[in-house]
């Protein structure tokens, strides 16, 4: 399943893709502004969703073993994603994907239950979130001095409204930046136990998950 909520990913090549992105920013803004309620609307879901929901290596496994038939019935070719099916005006419900027929009709084929196996799943999914993309957002602080730097360089070349527009667009994304920071730090903070897995399964998370690049925990 394609993990929902990383419209973070948008929002940090918006804020942090280099001096073309803020030179540009005017016109990308809508497009930041949309990733940033993406990411509000599935973190209020989420840490609703998921309360009180922790990771032993039992259910953990579980997800793990379970990833590859539900990312097959996930990607049959009609290009309904269950994830996409889930936001709607604005808002994520998790009951539209627990009620779905073709996913409750896969978790009775695989003898899941539907409501407590996808709040694992979306534990998971919130914790390995948590940790890149907090990760994402201190690196994309960390250049954004630089890049104010080139911004500033820019000034002669594009001229004086250009650069204001863009200094501007460049303000606005670092506190949208900030405000994603905020958001993401109301997920509960792995357990101690939760740490430990996350660790000792590393590997198998990243590949279950889609993460080709390199251990989903790193």
């Amino acid at each position: 399943m394609r993990r929902p909520g990383l419209a973070i990913v948008l929002l940090l090549v918006l804020i942090a893709g280099g001096w073309m992105a803020v030179v540009t920013a005017a016109q990308q803004e809508p497009d930041l502004a949309a990733a940033e309620q993406h990411m509000t609307a599935f973190i209020n879901a989420v840490v609703v969703f998921t309360k009180g929901v922790h990771l032993d290596e039992k259910r953990l496994q579980n997800v793990l073993a379970n990833m590859d038939s539900l990312n097959r019935l996930d990607n049959d070719g009609n290009g309904d994603k269950l994830a996409d099916r889930a936001f709607s005006e604005g808002r994520y419900d998790f009951n539209i994907i627990i009620k779905d027929p073709k996913y409750a009709g896969w978790c009775k084929q695989h003898g899941l239950d539907p409501t407590s196996f996808f709040k694992d799943l979306m534990r998971l999914e919130t914790l390995i979130m948590q940790t890149q993309v907090t990760q994402q957002l201190d690196a994309a602080r960390a250049q954004m001095p630089a890049q104010r730097k080139q911004l500033e360089a820019m000034k002669d070349k594009i001229g004086e409204p250009a650069y204001k527009q863009a200094l501007a667009s460049f303000d606005r994304g670092m506190a949208s930046l900030e405000r994603t920071a905020k958001q993401i730090q109301r997920i509960p903070p792995a357990t101690d136990v939760e740490t430990s897995l996350l660790a000792k399964y590393g590997s198998q998370i990243a590949t279950a998950m889609g993460d080709q690049e390199g251990d989903a925990t790193q």
